[in-house]
């Protein structure tokens, strides 16, 4: 590190920047930083972030929000292609969008896929510096400088990217340095999907803040973190889908958003999804109380 003083540092400076707008890429998460998603394994957190990916590509609303256009890159580890290419189709078919869409044009141009499974993607590696930086910097500059500019890059998931001891701080404070590194350098912001600890899961606390697995500054150290959760068995006694049935056995359909950790702006409310029982696609659902007799 080769410290040296930053003129737009001074108080001088400051005192008179424009601060009135943070670029958000998603509620939540300003563009330049890195923040998380995790939760229990199967609860559908890596199909809804490749939707909320999508989304960024062709700026389409998703959830509550409809983000601004931009490249994404989106770095797979745990399915192969095909599978991943039919939760693509299975999405863009329910938004409408289908061979000789406009949208199609913007997704060619801004959503990168990066099948992953099986091969060697160990960002901690390094060869007169973190090797991923090189070839992230080489998969910019082949997109040239015309069109948007990359917006995401999503690491999915984050086990599968270093072989360091997950409940070290000291370590996982590197990782972290080096996912900072891809924000700050190539101005995007880096989320990584992560897994809940299993406590947390079976003792119905899998949206809490510090349900994350792993050592605390995975936590601590990043501005963002949302969490994605089944529908308890609690919670299906108390929402319905219109008021007065209770969703009981249907709650396995239904997935929670939240965001338990948010520095950068005012708390925002829990989401739920709804998973199609065929395809998985997860879409936004209204639940109210269930009226009480």
């Amino acid at each position: 590190m080769n410290l040296k003083l930053n003129p737009d540092a001074l108080v001088s400076k400051l005192l008179v920047a424009d601060y009135a707008a943070l670029d958000f890429v998603m509620p939540g998460l300003p563009l330049g930083l890195v923040g998380s998603w995790v939760g229990q394994g199967g609860c559908g957190k890596s199909y809804l972030a490749l939707e909320a990916a999508l989304s960024i590509a062709m700026g389409r609303k998703f959830g509550r929000d409809t983000p601004k256009r931009g490249k994404v890159f989106y770095f797979a580890t745990e399915d192969p292609l095909n599978q991943l290419g039919q939760r693509v189709q299975n999405i863009l078919s329910r938004w409408g969008v289908a061979s000789g869409s406009p949208e199609l044009a913007f997704l060619d141009a801004n959503f990168h896929l990066f099948p992953l499974l099986g091969e060697k993607t160990d960002i901690m590696e390094e060869d007169d510096g973190p090797v991923i930086l090189d070839q992230i910097e080489a998969l910019i500059a082949g997109f040239g400088d015309g069109g948007d500019p990359l917006r995401l890059l999503v690491l999915d998931t984050l086990r599968r990217f270093h072989t360091l001891d997950e409940n070290s701080n000291g370590e996982m404070a590197r990782v972290l340095g080096v996912m900072e590194r891809i924000a700050v350098q190539f101005k995007c912001s880096v989320l990584f999907i992560h897994h809940v600890t299993k406590n947390a899961a079976a003792n119905g606390q899998a949206a809490a803040q510090q349900a994350a697995r792993g050592a605390s500054v995975l936590v601590d150290n990043i501005r963002y973190q949302a969490n994605v959760v089944n529908m308890s068995e609690e919670e299906s006694a108390i929402w319905s889908c219109d008021g007065k049935a209770k969703i009981k056995d249907g709650r396995k359909f239904f997935v929670k958003f939240a965001v338990p950790k948010n520095n950068y702006g005012s708390p925002l409310d829990d989401q739920w999804f709804k998973r199609d029982a065929k395809t998985g696609v997860l879409d936004p659902v209204t639940l109210v109380k269930v009226e009480k007799k």
